[in-house]
């Protein structure tokens, strides 16, 4: 039975996903079901010595399931700082391309759980300058009160 996990953007009929959105849901699979076997990620085989690409997916796997799945924000968060190995790079630039390359088409839900997350790294003290700009691009001025 294969894992599923909600979509990150409404995508009417005739949209077409980027092409990176197809690798992060087939991560988010990848952590679902890795965390169905070892709930501890930090220390699971994946993290401790798993290649480069598998490091990127849970980063990446990570990410998608913090931004769709609210309830465990938190822990997937906690999860992305302590398995990155780049100074949280990966995962940066992952939300980067995601906030501007997908802002239009993300739920309320998926925006308010990106800035929450934001929220977190910059108390985990994450280089977020270019996020945060990228942020401040794509939202109007009259939706910040909505956030």
């Amino acid at each position: 039975m294969e894992v599923q996990i909600k979509p990150l953007l409404k995508l009417s009929a005739i949209d077409a996903p980027p092409k990176f959105l197809q690798s992060l849901q087939d991560a988010g699979k990848f952590v679902k079901k890795l965390r169905e076997s070892d709930p501890d990620i930090a220390n699971s085989a994946a993290n401790r010595s798993g290649t480069e690409e598998e490091h990127r997916a849970l980063q990446a796997g990570l990410l998608y399931l913090a931004l769709t799945e609210p309830d465990r924000r938190r822990s997937y968060c906690t999860d992305i700082v302590l398995t990155s190995r780049d100074n949280l790079t990966y995962a940066l630039s992952e939300m980067t391309r995601l906030v501007a390359e997908t802002w239009p088409k993300m739920p309320q839900s998926v925006r308010t759980n990106l800035l929450s997350l934001l929220g977190e790294l910059i108390v985990a003290r994450a280089s977020v300058e270019v996020l945060i700009l990228h942020i401040c691009r794509r939202m109007s001025s009259k939706l910040y009160s909505q956030y």
